[in-house]
This record gives C-alpha cells, sequence and structure tokens, in this order.
C-alpha cells in the first residue's frame, strides 16, 4: 500500500490531490504503527523500526517531494530541456484529467480516456529514459529517500533525544530514538481530545482579553495545561538523565505547541509567578522540524564543507 501511494502522488501534480491521498493513507499508517507497536511487545525483531518508516512516509512525503525536486534538478545536471518537458507531460495529464471530469457524454469521455492513457505511457517511457540517463536525478526525486532509525541514530549524539509525534484518529503515538535505542509509546489520546486540550492551552497561553479580564483562571488553566502535556507527551520518554537535548518532529495540532512551555511539576496555587515556573526549557533544549527525514537532509547539509 505503501508502494502503491508513492506511484500515486508521482502521477499527481496538484498539490491537493496529493494531499488528498496523504489523507486516505494517514489511517492506514495510524493502524500499522498501532501493529508493529504490538509486535514489539511481543519482542518480534524489528517492528519499531517499520512502524518508524510508516511514521516518516505519512509525515515528509509532500515535504520531501518538494525538497527531492528542486534538489534533484540542482544537483544532477538535468539538461533544461528534459526538465521542461518533464513539467509539460505533467501538466497535459492534470488537464486530461480536468477535461475527463468535465466531459458531458461518454463518447467524449472515452476519447479523453485514450487520449490521457497515451500521455501517461509517454510520461512512464520518459522518466524510464531520465533513468537509464540520468539515475541520479532519477533516484534523487523518485525513489524513497525516507530516513531509517540507524541513521537517524548515527546523526545523534549521547546528550539528544529525537522524538518524533504520530497523531492518529484514536491513538497518539511518539517515537523516542536515542543514539542507541527506540521506544514507541502509545497514547490514548484521539485527534479530538487533543485539538480541545491545544485550544485549551493556547487560550490561556494568547488570548489576550481572556488574560486581561479572569486573570487567575487563565493561570490556573496554563498551569493544568502545561503540566497535563508534559506528563503525556514527554514524561514516559524522559527517562535518561544524560539526555539534555530534544529535537521534536510533532503532527498535526502539536505543531502549535510551544514544547519548551510545558511545566515538569505540578502547581497549584497563584503564589507562584510565571518566571518562577518549573519550564521545560530549564531542562533541555528544544528544536523542532517536519520531519526526521528532512532534519536529516539538512544537517548533511549544514556539516558539508565549504569548497
Amino acid at each position: 500500500a505503501v508502494r502503491m501511494n508513492q506511484q500515486m502522488r508521482h502521477q499527481l501534480n496538484h498539490e491537493k490531490d496529493q494531499l488528498r491521498i496523504l489523507q486516505q493513507m494517514s489511517q492506514l499508517t495510524e493502524t500499522a504503527i498501532g501493529l508493529n507497536h504490538q509486535l514489539a511487545a511481543a519482542n518480534a525483531p524489528t517492528p519499531l523500526n517499520k512502524a518508524f518508516y510508516f511514521a516518516e512516509q505519512n509525515k515528509s512525503a509532500l515535504l520531501a517531494d518538494a525538497v527531492k525536486g528542486q534538489r534533484a534538478r540542482t544537483l544532477s545536471n538535468l539538461p533544461e530541456q528534459l526538465v521542461l518537458k518533464e513539467l509539460s507531460l505533467q501538466q497535459a495529464i492534470k488537464q486530461m484529467e480536468k477535461e475527463i471530469i468535465e466531459a458531458r457524454s461518454n463518447t467524449q469521455k472515452e476519447v479523453l480516456q485514450a487520449r490521457l492513457n497515451a500521455l501517461r505511457l509517454q510520461l512512464d517511457q520518459f522518466l524510464k529514459s531520465i533513468q537509464q540517463q540520468y539515475p541520479k536525478y532519477y533516484a534523487m526525486k523518485y525513489e524513497d529517500l525516507s530516513v531509517e532509525v540507524e541513521v537517524v541514530q548515527a546523526g545523534l549524539d549521547r546528550e539528544t533525544l529525537l522524538l518524533e509525534y504520530f497523531v492518529g484518529d484514536s491513538t497518539t503515538y511518539v517515537f523516542a530514538i536515542g543514539q542507541q535505542s527506540i521506544q514507541l509509546y502509545a497514547i490514548p489520546l484521539s485527534r479530538l481530545a487533543l485539538n480541545r486540550r491545544v485550544t485549551a492551552f493556547q487560550k490561556a497561553l494568547s488570548d489576550y482579553q481572556f488574560l486581561h479580564d479572569q486573570p487567575q483562571k487563565a493561570r490556573n488553566q496554563y498551569h493544568t495545561q502545561a503540566h497535563w502535556f508534559y506528563k503525556k507527551l514527554l514524561a514516559p520518554a524522559l527517562k535518561d538523565p544524560a539526555i539534555s537535548r530534544l529535537i521534536v518532529v510533532t503532527d498535526g495540532a502539536l505543531g502549535y505547541l510551544p514544547f519548551e512551555a510545558f511545566l515538569t511539576k505540578a502547581v497549584t496555587g497563584s503564589t507562584t509567578t510565571y518566571p518562577k515556573l518549573p519550564y521545560l526549557l530549564q531542562k533541555y533544549a528544544v528544536s523542532y522540524h517536519y520531519s526526521a527525514t528532512l532534519w536529516k537532509q539538512q544537517a548533511a547539509v549544514d556539516n558539508a564543507p565549504n569548497n
């Protein structure tokens, strides 16, 4: 199913169509991660590595496709006329698909469908020739470049932990990847419940009217939500005292949260002022990224020698 999803994404040119494919894959991804989580509990070999692969496929697909396309053209020396031909065929296919939808008769649709099939065959043959003549370009743009667990671990030091989240319909998963370890935690937190929590947290942080009119309620709400998120989303993974840096790869509504503002201890009453609260940033340096794949690609660029 993952391979089919990749092929469909490569055939679709419009971002909305690609997003639709990704949304349809989200439920399958949640199922796959859940099954691999169960296999890990039964001590099956490498299930967490496979689960992480599914999460990365779902998360980085569109972003990675955009990055790969530009990077491939820049680094592979593909002639400009071939770039234009590829784009022309893709646009022609997109236009033909639109005309088929707008066709009023079955006869007209059949004629257009035949033309569409011919265009797709032409594009397929063109890409096969590109694969043979410019294998570097083809590999960078069309082959799966999702990073594997071992590659992520190789880029981490002893004090850094990468936390990657996947928010499903019924369960939220978090991968905790250290230099020599990988753990997967299943949190019984649905997407709907998470969205409500995020809204409450944001209100306590940034709703000026709420903060002005009801300062004590806003303070208590922040105390409650900030510690709840820490306990649910972070505490299970933060067991190693050697860890001092966190790379956070969020998902869904989690992307709206400032993790460094979570509270590592419960706070009661109103005597503790904001500057003295037990913020996560007092224990960990926190950075964010869109996906582990793109994080690793960016790290490779940052570490490359200047010629």
